[in-house]
């Protein structure tokens, strides 16, 4: 990577960017106002080349799914299915359902319930972070621990892996990536932070 990579891009600096090289941004928003403001400034000009300004997940995805396409995808992802927000959900509820008090069931937003567990699921892959499920943990902590373990359980038993577990595992796996898959060179911008997942990719792109 270049120092570029690190945080931000002025104007600049993204007029002499590799035509393949995708700008990783923090947020949607930020993606988006990066592409139209770089095609404004070059629309006097005779012709001009968009800029691939994403989401980390949106990249990761396209990988996948470029990997996925040439049958080159790490062997832990093999005959994976990958779900979709909304299948996500439904899972979720059906095994946090499955293991609520059915005589208190209409006290509680299953929906809300589900919603919350898979933004959970999804810090604890994206900041490493340790779930308690012992006795010393607090009843919430117990509590998501089995629900987490059920979902891992249901997705491997179906082939099925949810979006935050994929992205984890092509970033254990980016190393056996084939390089004429991967760009020459990746930009990140807007980050005034990183997870512990992305700095994980920092370390596997160095």
């Amino acid at each position: 990577m270049t120092d570029l990579d690190l945080y931000t891009l002025t104007s600049a600096s993204r007029t002499d960017l590799p035509a393949d090289s995708p700008i990783v941004c923090a947020t949607l928003r930020l993606a988006q106002t990066l592409s139209y403001t770089h095609d404004k400034q070059k629309q006097a000009g005779p012709g001009w080349r968009t800029l691939r300004t994403m989401t980390l997940g949106q990249w990761l995805g396209s990988l996948h799914d470029a990997l996925a396409l040439r049958g080159k995808a790490p062997a832990a992802l093999n005959h994976l299915r990958v779900l979709n927000t909304f299948q996500e959900q439904l899972i979720w509820e059906a095994v946090i359902q499955a293991r609520i008090d059915t005589s208190a069931e209409s006290l509680f937003d299953l929906q809300a319930l589900a919603t919350n567990a898979a933004q959970a699921h999804k810090l604890t892959i994206e900041w490493n972070i340790p779930v308690d499920g012992s006795e010393q943990g607090s009843e919430e902590q117990q509590q998501f621990h089995q629900w987490q373990a059920a979902f891992r359980t249901y997705c491997q038993e179906k082939n099925l892996i949810d979006s935050a577990s994929l992205h984890a595992q092509l970033i254990d796996h980016l190393p056996e990536i084939d390089s004429a898959l991967l760009p020459s060179q990746l930009f990140f911008a807007g980050f005034d932070h990183y997870t512990a997942l992305e700095k994980k990719l920092h370390a596997q792109l160095n």
